[in-house]
C-alpha cells in the first residue's frame, strides 16, 4: 500500500476512536486536504477493501483496522523512541511519519524486539 493510503487509515483510525464516527469531512480537517483528494482516496480504499461506507460514514473493515492499527503501532514506537533518543518532539513526530513507511514488518519487528521497548515507552536500559 502506498504512504498515502496508509496515512488516510492511521487517520481514520484516530478519528474513529476519538469521535465514535468518522466521516470525509472530518478527514479534510485533520489531514488537511481537499474535499475532492480526500474523496478519491477514501474511494481507493473502498475499492481496495480496507473501508466502507455507511450513510457517509466511514468504517474500517477488519483488514483496513489490522493495516491502521499497525501503521499507528510503528508510528508510535518510532516517535517514542526518537524522543527518548533526544530527538525534538516536532521532528520526531515527522521522522516517525516517514520511518513508518519505509520499513517491512519484519524489520520494525527485530528493531522493537532488539531495543526491548515495551508498550509504555520504555526500554530495556530503563528497566
Amino acid at each position: 500500500m502506498e504512504e498515502s493510503g496508509e496515512n488516510y487509515l492511521k487517520a481514520i483510525y484516530i478519528l474513529g476512536q476519538r469521535n465514535g464516527t468518522v466521516r470525509n469531512k472530518d478527514l479534510v480537517e485533520y489531514m488537511g486536504y481537499s474535499k475532492a483528494s480526500v474523496s478519491v482516496a477514501v474511494h481507493r480504499l473502498e475499492k481496495k477493501g480496507y473501508v466502507a461506507i455507511d450513510r457517509k460514514k466511514l468504517v474500517l473493515t477488519e483488514e483496513g483496522k489490522r493495516r491502521s492499527q499497525r501503521v499507528l503501532e510503528q508510528y508510535e514506537f518510532w516517535r517514542d523512541v526518537l524522543i527518548h533518543w533526544g530527538i525534538g518532539e516536532i521532528d520526531a513526530e515527522r521522522e516517525a511519519c516517514s520511518i513508518e513507511h519505509a520499513l517491512s514488518n519484519e524489520t520494525f519487528e527485530r528493531v522493537r524486539d532488539h531495543l526491548g521497548w515495551k508498550s509504555d515507552g520504555a526500554s530495556r536500559a530503563d528497566s
